[in-house]
């Protein structure tokens, strides 16, 4: 039984614990509240909220049996897509394509076409005025693209693992995906984020090495680090400016 003696209320305050080799940092607020709440909240922070007169060690050994589930949550909330903004598919719109800009012009034609053309991305059909069947036809379009440079992306992230004994699938899955870049099953199949297509192409090579690593390790263990760490060392440097790349 934990002993939440009472003690003096103190505003809001940053701790720290220490959970194995990984720091736990949170914000401490006390509430009328009987238990001990813990959220992560999307951007990965920590907050508590305590009853009033919980004392700090009793509320660190609440922690310390939480910690595995607060690093876990870290990691998925850190993985996640951010939330871009709704396109309209309207002329003069931008839209992105292995991360360059390009603006969307809608033309009238009896054949549906697209096409790059000097940082415009050109849409040809028949009802140019229908933001549904624009996005229909650039959902396509993308994802024709997709099937082309996933594949050589993943050759080039084949050669990156070859060295850790990892041989890639002959190819990847595509689908639009909500809450991942990507995911690797227990069989090892591997599928991409059809949004990757609008990323650079370092940033797809960075999400294929992370899924081929998982061929050996289904987990996101220390282990797994070390083969990611051998295989790709700048892999942090692309998760960052992945996660923080607003892709429509």
């Amino acid at each position: 039984m934990i002993d939440f003696s009472p003690v003096k209320a103190a505003p809001s305050t940053t701790h720290s614990l220490l959970y194995g080799t990984t720091t736990i940092t949170y914000e401490l607020r006390y509430s009328r509240r009987k238990t001990l709440g813990i959220q992560v909240r999307p951007d990965t922070g920590v907050r508590v909220t305590a009853p009033v007169g919980a004392g700090l060690p009793a509320i660190e050994e609440v922690l310390q049996r939480k910690a595995a589930w607060i690093v876990r949550k870290q990691v998925e909330l850190a993985g996640r897509p951010p939330v871009a903004a709704a396109l309209h598919y309207t002329s003069g719109e931008i839209h992105l394509y292995l991360g360059r800009h390009y603006r969307l012009w809608l033309e009238k034609s009896r054949k549906a076409a697209v096409a790059l053309d000097a940082g415009s991305l050109r849409v040809q059909l028949p009802t140019p005025a229908d933001p549904q069947a624009v996005a229909a036809l650039l959902e396509t379009w993308y994802r024709r693209q997709a099937q082309q440079v996933f594949a050589e992306e993943l050759a080039a992230a084949g050669r990156r693992v070859a060295p850790l004994g990892i041989v890639p699938p002959a190819a990847v899955r595509i689908r639009r995906m909500t809450s991942r870049w990507g995911s690797c099953t227990s069989c090892g199949a591997i599928t991409l984020n059809l949004r990757l297509i609008q990323a650079d192409r370092t940033l797809i090579e960075y999400v294929l090495v992370h899924e081929l690593c998982h061929l050996l390790q289904h987990n996101h263990s220390p282990a797994y680090y070390k083969l990611l760490d051998r295989a790709l060392p700048d892999w942090r440097a692309r998760k960052k400016r992945l996660n923080a790349a607003h892709l429509p």
